[in-house]
């Protein structure tokens, strides 16, 4: 068990997707430059995960993640967890997610998660890959 590495996707997640704001400095400590997600299919490299924060955090006031299960083996951290938001139209959004990320130069450069969408609107279905 890496302990390390668990904590370090708990940090990132109270300090990138938990927060309300997007810091690219913030970002850059966590993810490496050379960073790659895909949720449900749709791609994102750092850029354009950067882009998913901002267009995220445009709709939402509040983000919370929920570990249901974490484990981590070497460079691998998989997470079983659930994103409870709050839009700024006061609507609900929760989500589950299975995710699988990779660690390398002290740094997330990969995500491979699948999503499913458990409560709100049809449309809220890609909150986790939107970039506008």
């Amino acid at each position: 068990m890496n302990i390390k590495n668990k904590q370090f996707i708990k940090d990132a997640f109270t300090q990138v997707v938990g927060s309300t704001i997007v810091d690219e400095k913030i970002i850059a400590h966590f993810f490496h430059s050379n960073y790659q997600q895909n949720v449900d299919g749709v791609q994102l490299d750092f850029s354009g995960f950067i882009q998913h924060m901002k267009a995220q955090k445009g709709i939402v006031s509040k983000i919370i993640v929920n570990f249901r299960n974490i484990a981590a083996e070497g460079e691998l951290v998989f997470t079983n967890h659930d994103v409870i938001v709050t839009k700024n139209d006061g609507s609900m959004i929760k989500i589950h997610v299975l995710a699988e990320f990779r660690i390398a130069e002290g740094k997330i450069i990969s995500c491979d998660e699948l999503t499913r969408l458990e409560q709100g609107a049809p449309e809220d279905h890609n909150i986790g890959s939107m970039t506008e």
